[in-house]
């Protein structure tokens, strides 16, 4: 991720973000771009969906640990791409309506 990562780093200092929360959400966001191996402004949904799929069935990861990917993918383009973020839906509107 290179300079975008050092970005990354600078705005999640300057809204006072923890040290460890820093440190888990460049990792996610570096995984994220990782796992497509292209920047983040040439990806949308479709590449966010597959990610997250791809951590729940195949890496199986907790519900909290997606949790926390999905917060460092919009954190990633809300404030560092400075482009709306792919869009996600909430949880927890989502369960209302079932």
């Amino acid at each position: 991720m290179g300079q975008l990562r050092d970005r990354m780093a600078e705005d999640l200092k300057l809204r006072r973000y923890k040290p460890s929360t820093c440190d888990n959400y460049l990792r996610c966001a570096r995984a994220f771009v990782a796992y497509h191996r292209k920047p983040p402004q040439q990806m949308g949904l479709d590449e966010v969906r597959a990610f997250l799929l791809y951590l729940a069935e195949q890496r199986k990861i907790a519900e909290a640990t997606q949790h926390q990917y999905v917060a460092a993918i919009k954190f990633l383009y809300a404030t560092t791409v400075s482009r709306r973020c792919p869009s996600f839906r909430d949880k927890r509107r989502v369960n209302a309506r079932q």
